[in-house]
């Protein structure tokens, strides 16, 4: 279907004064308006609907957020500029009508770009895993080493009342998104964002509603990439994926690797987290005390140890002791929604994690079996996302979720834009992990299956990036309740 009217995209943001969020509900959107709101402009919005905790935190701003979406609907806040979620495409009834009034339009990460990221150095964290956990932790340090950092996460650290801050000091830190920018701008959200310093976690083939090989990933980043002018400032970990991009682009001896700059000797578990033995560039051999678990959070914490290591050597971060170090990384609580225990009675606990791809699933059950070793570990997983609603990858699915003890999976919602053959089916995906899993139809059923057979010494972890139609907290009151 043809559409007539074209976007008038911004190219001038000097002038701002009044935004208008179309999708103002999202996690990014509504930090990226808490932003805007920090720095003094006028906000409003819409969405089709609002929940906790975007709606709390809206409500908190002061905005009011239109819903429905409805034609026409922003008139009456004259906005300036109407900033459109990725997730609104062509025929959307409000968006249509923005676009028929000629109003100048912009993506969340050309407007972040533009407005918070032209002259602080930019810290982007990007990857196919962990940019939450790893951008939380360098904004976290920075705050605790007195940097006073600006962020933008796409998630709540503990600690923080926000996922975003303007901040005072040197930097901006922000997650690098890989998914696209808008319906007319297909590159990656990160591309927007002039990274000074760029972390690559990881790389994996992922996204595969957007993306159709690795290939596709590796010209994403390869545009990234070009765009950090000291390539010493681009920090990687020894990834098989990772070094093929690197060695295609002849990098080698120019980026930083972070196992060479955080080399953990030893790891061991106790009730209280990780002990980890490194050996760090400017200490030597230390120990590290972290409540983060699992292999994933140790190079986490190796990403930004060099990070931090790099500000310091280029003269942007004031030189600190071990010791602070040592206490900023202990004080850490992690992110929410990232192995997040929610409750604990009667001997069971009950976790929430946003695993949503095989790889996190592998590591997050990994990561619990080293640190609660005598656990029984039920997995409930939600295919909720664009990836794990397609059959794509099954067989990983049902390989990493068959590391658990018992395995529930819970309704995958039909999505009609996916052809029948390619959508998940959360029955066979059950059959393939084997006699300890069971899927269903409703989130609900699956909630009284867990109340009829958690007992004493088990653990349950809801993975999924959306709601799990909340069970997960209907359990933790149910056991709150317990006598």
């Amino acid at each position: 279907m043809s559409h007539p009217v074209e976007p008038n995209t911004l190219s001038d943001f000097s002038d701002l004064k009044n935004i208008y969020f179309m999708g103002i509900a999202g996690t990014g959107m509504a930090a990226a308006a808490g932003l805007c709101h920090e720095a003094g402009y006028q906000i409003s919005g819409s969405d089709q609907k609002v929940f906790p905790p975007m709606s709390d935190l809206l409500a908190d701003l002061g905005v009011e957020v239109k819903q429905p979406y409805k034609a026409n609907q922003f008139e009456a806040e004259s906005p300036d500029v109407v900033v459109v979620a990725n997730a609104l495409s062509r025929g959307h009834e409000e968006l249509e009508s923005a676009l028929e009034k000629k109003i100048p339009v912009t993506s969340f990460a050309e407007l972040v770009g533009n407005l918070f990221l032209q002259k602080p150095s930019s810290v982007v964290v990007s990857g196919t895993h962990g940019k939450t956990t790893t951008s939380s932790l360098i904004s976290h340090m920075l705050r605790q080493l007195n940097a006073d950092p600006g962020y933008l996460i796409g998630g709540l650290p503990q600690g923080f009342d926000k996922g975003f801050a303007l901040g005072s000091g040197k930097f901006f830190v922000i997650e690098g998104d890989e998914y696209d920018t808008a319906f007319w701008d297909k590159d990656s959200k990160f591309l927007h964002y002039r990274p000074d310093y760029l972390v690559i976690n990881n790389l994996e083939f992922d996204h595969v509603d957007i993306f159709s090989s690795i290939e596709d990933i590796y010209r994403q980043f390869t545009m990234l990439i070009e765009k950090v002018s000291d390539s010493s400032k681009i920090f990687v970990h020894p990834l098989p994926v990772v070094k093929e991009l690197i060695h295609r682009l002849k990098l080698q001896e120019k980026v930083t690797w972070v196992d060479q700059q955080c080399k953990v000797l030893n790891t061991s578990y106790d009730d209280n987290g990780a002990r980890l033995d490194v050996e760090l560039t400017g200490f030597g051999k230390v120990q590290l005390k972290t409540s983060l678990i699992g292999n994933h959070n140790i190079q986490n914490i190796q990403m930004m140890s060099a990070v931090l290591n790099k500000m310091v050597q280029s003269g942007e971060l004031s030189p600190f002791t071990i010791k602070e170090f040592q206490d900023a990384l202990q004080s850490f609580g992690g992110v929410k929604r990232r192995m997040d225990h929610l409750a604990s009675n009667d001997g069971i606990d009950v976790f929430e994690d946003f695993a949503h791809h095989p790889t996190a699933i592998k590591s997050v059950i990994h990561g619990f079996r080293m640190r609660y070793p005598s656990k029984r570990l039920w997995v409930a997983f939600e295919p909720k996302n664009a990836t794990s609603r397609r059959n794509f990858f099954m067989k990983e699915f049902a390989s990493s979720l068959s590391l658990a003890d018992h395995v529930l999976i819970g309704e995958c919602a039909q999505d009609l834009r996916i052809p029948e053959e390619n959508r998940m089916n959360t029955k066979q995906l059950s059959d393939l992990i084997g006699e300890h899993s069971k899927s269903f139809e409703t989130n609900e059923k699956l909630y009284d299956h867990v109340v009829d057979k958690l007992k004493k010494d088990d653990a349950i972890i809801f993975m999924t990036p959306g709601s799990f139609s909340g069970v997960q907290h209907k359990l933790k009151k149910f056991l709150e309740n317990l006598d």
